[in-house]
């Protein structure tokens, strides 16, 4: 969709910045998940479950390069996002250290 939007200013001669951000996502079979993205790194770590929410997050060099998320709401989809989109610095040690993906996106 903002790809279009893009195109469209284009042509109408605004000159803007198009930032390319992928987001996938589904809704069938009572799953709603997002993904923001890119799902490389050196490290992935999954929180919580498909029964209350769960979040995958990949890193590269300590900073947050794809994102992964099921059953967040419209907030939590907004943190992830951003997070992922300004590849945030995240520390290991404080990955480590959450139990559940709440833990983890207030920490974002």
């Amino acid at each position: 969709r903002r790809s279009g939007e893009h195109i469209a200013r284009t042509l109408f001669g605004q000159q803007t910045i198009y930032e390319y951000h992928p987001c996938i996502f589904s809704n069938p079979f009572d799953l709603h998940w997002k993904f923001w993205g890119d799902n490389s790194g050196s490290h992935a770590f999954t929180f919580g479950d498909l029964e209350t929410k769960l979040l995958t997050l990949w890193i590269w060099e300590k900073r947050i390069h794809g994102a992964f998320l099921e059953s967040g709401t419209k907030e939590d989809e907004e943190k992830v996002a951003k997070a992922t989109r300004e590849q945030r610095f995240i520390s290991i040690k404080i990955l480590k250290s959450c139990k559940t993906a709440d833990e983890v996106i207030a920490k974002l």
